[in-house]
């Protein structure tokens, strides 16, 4: 800076930093608990959603539900895909914290709030 102070960072929030939504917080969650093998498992599970180089370019966990996201394949009310990919590849502990989002975040009247989706193949 040209006044020769250093900005530094700070612990506190900003009221000026975007938040991100109960949704977004929650896949984040999620993807940090998510190995590198079962990332690839996961992808596994993708292979007849998604084309194989777009596969290979998703190299964290949070990549590929970011691609679900924007392709449709889930979101925020309707996680019934992820659920099943979760347990599919025994991630039943990352399922438990999508079916805690559900439960807390998603209106009453929700048809998909208290749902929860048996295990079958993708």
């Amino acid at each position: 800076m040209a006044t020769g102070q250093e900005r530094q960072c700070t612990d506190e929030p900003s009221e000026k930093r975007p938040k991100l939504d109960p949704f977004t917080t929650t896949l984040y969650e999620i993807a940090k608990d998510v190995t590198t093998e079962e990332l690839k498992d996961l992808k596994n599970l993708c292979s007849s959603l998604i084309p194989r180089r777009e596969l290979e370019n998703l190299t964290e966990p949070f990549d590929l539900f970011n691609h679900l996201i924007y392709s449709g394949k889930i979101c925020d009310t309707d996680t019934h895909l992820l659920q099943i990919m979760l347990r599919q590849t025994e991630l039943h502990k990352l399922s438990k914290k999508l079916q805690s989002f559900h439960a807390n975040h998603l209106p009453v009247d929700c048809p998909f709030r208290h749902m929860t989706p048996p295990v079958q193949a993708i």
